[in-house]
């Protein structure tokens, strides 16, 4: 059982080193999943709600990552883009269950985040899997707690082209992924920057695989992000300035 963990660490690790390599992404932090252990080993510990609000990294089956979202009122936001909402990702409700936190997601599946023997982890169930049964996947459940939690989320943005949709929504990544509901190639990558000239402020800079280019900063009204269209010299004026807002 050891030896197939850790032949499971080693295989994510490689795998997730040559994803980044191949897109050209900067990797955050990321949980992995492993196959099913066995269920009989309780959690050793409860989290309390401050501990559970906040962000989170998790994996789905195929190993990838993706981030939670969890507001102090219950509601949940999920950055999951391999559903059929795309970069929309999912919504839900959590619960502290017994130290454990349950959530339950507009796709059907239910993620739990527990304390067990391996420290922080994440049991998840599929759309109509016994729920008191063995869990589809698991996995290890990492808190981002560093400065890309600000920008880690969905996010509502306006068009800029004619024809455009009225609201395109971006999922950003705690592993440096991005990805967009509109556009011919819908990903990319992102870094936190200071923002120039304030302390303490930070600035999200995507860029896009068919060139596109944003910035997302914060004013005292909230996020504006800046657009500047594929080969566009990034010294100049940007093409559009929108309001912006994460959900949460």
């Amino acid at each position: 059982m050891v030896g197939n963990l850790h032949r499971n660490w080693l295989r994510v690790i490689v795998l997730s080193v040559m994803t980044g390599t191949l897109i050209g992404c900067a990797g955050g932090g990321s949980a992995n999943r492993s196959s099913t252990p066995e269920m009989s080993a309780r959690p050793q510990g409860a989290l309390t709600p401050a501990e559970v609000v906040g962000v989170w990294a998790l994996t789905d089956r195929r190993n990838s990552t993706f981030n939670i979202r969890l507001a102090a009122d219950g509601t949940a936001v999920s950055t999951w883009s391999a559903g059929p909402s795309g970069s929309i990702g999912e919504r839900g409700r959590w619960t502290l269950v017994d130290g454990r936190a349950v959530i339950e997601w507009d796709t059907g599946w239910q993620d739990t985040i527990a304390i067990g023997l391996m420290g922080i982890e994440q049991w998840s169930w599929s759309p109509g899997a016994d729920r008191s049964g063995l869990p589809t996947t698991f996995g290890m459940a990492v808190p981002i707690r560093d400065e890309m939690a600000e920008f880690v989320g969905v996010w509502q943005m306006r068009g800029v082209l004619p024809g455009d949709p009225p609201v395109i929504y971006v999922a950003i990544q705690s592993d440096g992924m991005i990805f967009k509901s509109v556009g011919d190639y819908r990903y990319g990558c992102w870094t936190s920057v200071p923002t120039p000239g304030r302390s303490g402020g930070r600035i999200a800079r995507l860029t896009w695989a068919n060139g596109w280019y944003d910035e997302i900063d914060r004013d005292q009204d909230g996020y504006v992000v800046q657009t500047w269209l594929p080969k566009e010299t990034r010294g100049l004026p940007p093409a559009a300035t929108n309001r912006v807002r994460r959900l949460d």
